[in-house]
């Protein structure tokens, strides 16, 4: 037990018939997956959708960011629910948890740890710091990577 926090890209899609449009790989598969499910099931609906969900980022009782996207992007409500975030909050967590690195005193004012419900230590310890480099790392490939056609959600569980 304990609190699990992720970051997913999700890329809501409609086939198109001719999957030899320029597709990528990856698109045409999810593509041609969305047609076959509607003809095995023998569903009518000429525009059938899907919701493609990947997990593009894990942290382990980072309570501190999970507080931060709990203030800044759940309205102060900690629910567990998906909860959507733009690419611009994405990248001013990535550049709060860079100044706090490049000035620790400014962690309890700036991003302050948080307790809850196994939700590990409220120090400003090792973890802490690990985990607020690792946030950075994270955010950098996620914003670099995943194409402006995703979007973004949180989520939380413990």
């Amino acid at each position: 037990m304990g609190l699990d926090q992720y970051l997913y890209a999700k890329l809501f899609t409609a086939p198109k018939h001719d999957l030899n449009d320029g597709l990528d790989l990856f698109h045409h598969d999810i593509n041609q997956l969305v047609l076959d499910a509607c003809d095995a099931r023998g569903w009518a609906h000429p525009h059938p959708t899907a919701e493609v969900c990947v997990k593009v980022g894990y942290w382990r009782k980072a309570n501190h960011i999970h507080n931060w996207f709990v203030e800044n992007c759940q309205d102060g409500n900690d629910d567990c629910r998906d909860t959507y975030v733009s690419r611009e909050q994405l990248a001013e967590l990535r550049d709060l948890c860079q100044k706090v690195l490049g000035n620790r005193e400014l962690a309890g004012e700036l991003l302050p740890t948080a307790s809850g419900f196994f939700f590990g230590t409220t120090d400003y310890d090792e973890w802490y710091w690990q985990d607020t480099e690792d946030t950075v790392a994270l955010l950098n490939k996620a914003l670099n990577e995943v194409p402006d056609r995703w979007t973004f959600y949180y989520a939380s569980s413990w």
